[in-house]
């Protein structure tokens, strides 16, 4: 079974479609790029799938279940983030403390913090290793990690 399965999406802005029959499947532990030109639908694809922007027509599933119709915050629950370009991080943390207070934010009981972020570790080996950096220090993309 998929991770994420997109069949003939389509979304839009207050009621008007910019997406017409997005489709896409991403397997586990799978990397996927979005690439396009400017206005071409990346974002509006990503906040699509994310619950950001409403979903006019199609189907999107993720891990097995329907999330079409649910909120972002349903969605983001279920596992399934949006990371827009700027950072939000807090740049005098450590890595490590960052992570922790995003576990917490997310409503990840402590029991099960180390646990977490051992996963998130196993897809983003990079931030492992720089538990004790200050994440101000980080470059661009692993700020986004």
């Amino acid at each position: 079974m998929s991770l994420l399965e997109v069949a003939q999406l389509r979304a839009g802005y207050e009621g008007i479609p910019v997406l017409f029959g997005i489709n896409l499947r991403v397997e586990p532990r799978e990397v996927v790029a979005l690439l396009g030109p400017n206005g071409a639908g990346k974002t509006t694809t990503l906040r699509a799938l994310s619950g950001m922007v409403r979903i006019l027509g199609g189907a999107v599933r993720f891990d097995g279940v329907h999330i079409d119709t649910r909120s972002a915050e349903s969605i983001a629950r279920s596992g399934l983030l949006h990371v827009p370009e700027g950072r939000g991080i807090f740049p005098s943390l450590e890595v490590g403390e960052t992570l922790r207070l995003a576990a917490a934010m997310a409503g990840v009981p402590r029991t099960s913090q180390a646990d977490r972020l051992d996963e998130v570790f196993e897809v983003f080996p990079r931030l492992a290793e720089r538990t004790s950096q200050t994440a101000g220090t980080l470059s661009g993309g692993e700020q986004q990690m």
